[in-house]
């Protein structure tokens, strides 16, 4: 509710004086934090790029609705460790495969906090089943439910609070959109369905106040999972993977978690209120490069 929010912040409202007194002192003003009031719902918070975003929205202020598919505590820790009190942070496990997945989410949300000011989605997926053929009919069907359509439905559902709060919504999509792909065809499509789902939707509700924009990374450096995935074959295939990264790269090196979530934090904030529709690239120059990083 936004009593609840309120509440929060009346407990901080007054100064310390001694009783009868009034602080002729001249205290440091602190500088106002970009999202202090703001609720902010980020899904796939439990590791890499959303568990980044979350630090970094924490950090600078919001309320904060986590949504991962697993365990929620190691995102919990490192936010009580920079100062985030519990009491602004709501956990939802929810599984993308649930039919009712963004709207659990977003009824959650709304729920805990009364209004939705900002949606990352930053959508979950491990990204091919194990041993799944890039260029199957399945591989297909798997990407567009598990990363297009979940973002236009936590979207649609999002947009009725999102039309109060004048917010906006930053999409995680993939600089595999920008150019034709040999070795992920289906990825690179449902990338570009992706960025102009955004485009269009941004174009539709521009007049009511809301902006829509999407982040095209590269491959960016996550810590596995799985701690025991740490500790197996897995580093060695994700060893060669940075090595071709690097190669069409521009800038010859792998991208971070915090790369991309510093350009999604200023594009959901008021410095770009001026930005929708955009799709753009954190890729460090990869969209450059005319090499693939392996043919089938």
């Amino acid at each position: 509710m936004i009593d609840y929010i309120s509440g929060v912040f009346s407990s901080a409202s007054k100064p310390n004086t001694s009783e009868g007194q009034e602080s002729t002192e001249m205290q440091p003003q602190a500088m106002p934090k970009k999202f202090e009031g703001k609720v902010v719902l980020v899904t796939g918070a439990g590791v890499g790029i959303g568990q980044d975003l979350a630090l970094e929205f924490g950090k600078d202020g919001a309320f904060l609705a986590l949504q991962s598919q697993e365990s929620l505590n190691e995102t919990e820790k490192m936010l009580v460790s920079v100062g985030v009190p519990s009491e602004k942070v709501l956990k939802i496990v929810a599984s993308n495969k649930d039919s009712d997945y963004a709207s659990k989410i977003i009824k959650e949300t709304a729920k805990k906090f009364g209004k939705i000011d900002v949606l990352i989605n930053n959508l979950e997926h491990e990204g091919l089943p194990v041993g799944g053929d890039p260029n199957s009919i399945d591989s297909l069907d798997y990407l567009f439910k598990h990363h297009l359509r979940n973002a236009v439905e936590l979207t649609q559902f999002a947009l009725p609070y999102l039309q109060k709060s004048k917010g906006n919504v930053v999409s995680i999509s993939g600089c595999s959109s920008t150019k034709a792909s040999a070795s992920f065809p289906f990825e690179a499509t449902i990338n570009a369905a992706l960025d102009m789902f955004t485009k269009s939707y941004a174009d539709k509700y521009g007049y009511l106040g809301v902006r829509i924009n999407t982040v095209n990374p590269s491959y960016v450096r996550t810590e596995p999972r799985d701690p025991m995935a740490r500790r197996c074959s897995i580093i060695a295939v994700n060893q060669l993977v940075e090595k071709y990264a690097m190669d069409n790269c521009s800038l010859k090196r792998v991208g971070s978690a915090r790369d991309v979530s510093r350009i999604v934090v200023f594009l959901a904030s008021e410095g770009a209120s001026y930005v929708t529709g955009a799709n753009w690239l954190v890729d460090g120059g990869t969209s450059l490069c005319s090499q693939q990083w392996y043919r089938h």
